[in-house]
């Protein structure tokens, strides 16, 4: 369709900026050079075990983690992260040299899929309390805010809206679903995942420049819910204590009435 956005338009090339917003400051970065590290299908079995993807779910199940395989199952164990079988969180970086561009999918369509990001923390939720009311049976109570259902970003194509970032060491995500239906079905993700080796941003007038109405451009990301209250892994914390510092006093001053400091 014609105008219509992808997730493929969001991802970033080769001497592009972004600056990932946490509760610190905005930790500023350029693309070195990218790969793709897609994850095609994920399921709540036993950890992208392939023999479990398609164990069905029963009709009325909230899945927040692993297992949430028996039928009649209501409510599981505490959100886990995407992970294999050797415990390794694909959607987290391996390393500080390298930062994750996600895009997530969801299928069955009619299904509800709540992303937490920070872990416990929900996004798209006019606050952060689940379940949201209502009696009757535990899986009754969700579905009213926050919700995404699957038809919103489809297993093969993610919406352009499911974008997140991750960082080394940084927070992760977790999601739930929930089959508001009468019929057993299995819910499934799928991630659209570019890995990007980056250069810090560390010269003053550039950060100026980038966080100025008007001035050069970049994709700005906040860090899991907003207003961000996200704080930024230690190591970053730690080695770009200057910077974050700096663009909290930019972001200050432009928010402040006055000269100099109107939006």
């Amino acid at each position: 369709m014609t105008g219509h956005e992808t997730y493929e338009d969001r991802i970033l090339d080769t001497g592009h900026y972004v600056g990932l917003v946490w509760k610190e400051g905005v930790f500023i970065v350029q693309v070195r050079t990218k790969e793709i590290c897609d994850i095609e299908i994920w399921g709540w079995g036993l950890e992208l075990g392939a023999a479990q993807l398609q164990t069905p779910v029963a009709a009325g199940t909230v899945l927040n983690g692993l297992p949430a395989r028996l039928p009649g199952m209501q409510s599981v164990t505490i959100p886990t992260p995407v992970r294999d079988q050797n415990g390794n969180y694909y959607l987290i970086p391996e390393q500080q040299e390298t930062i994750k561009q996600i895009f997530w999918g969801a299928s069955p369509g009619e299904d509800k899929f709540y992303l937490d990001y920070p872990s416990g923390q929900d996004m798209g939720a006019l606050q952060s309390l689940r379940p949201v009311g209502g009696a009757g049976p535990a899986w009754t109570q969700y579905g009213k805010i926050g919700a995404w259902r699957g038809d919103d970003t489809p297993l093969m194509d993610p919406s352009p809206e499911s974008e997140m970032w991750t960082v080394f060491d940084g927070p992760w995500p977790t999601w739930w679903a929930h089959n508001p239906t009468q019929n057993v079905n299995s819910p499934l993700l799928s991630f659209r995942i570019r890995r990007y080796t980056y250069n810090i941003v560390r010269d003053n007038n550039l950060l100026k420049e980038f966080l100025s109405p008007g001035g050069r451009r970049i994709r700005m990301i906040a860090m899991g819910p907003v207003p961000v209250s996200t704080s930024a892994p230690q190591w970053i914390r730690i080695a770009y204590k200057d910077e974050l510092e700096f663009t909290t006093k930019i972001l200050k001053n432009l928010s402040t009435p006055g000269p100099g400091g109107a939006l």
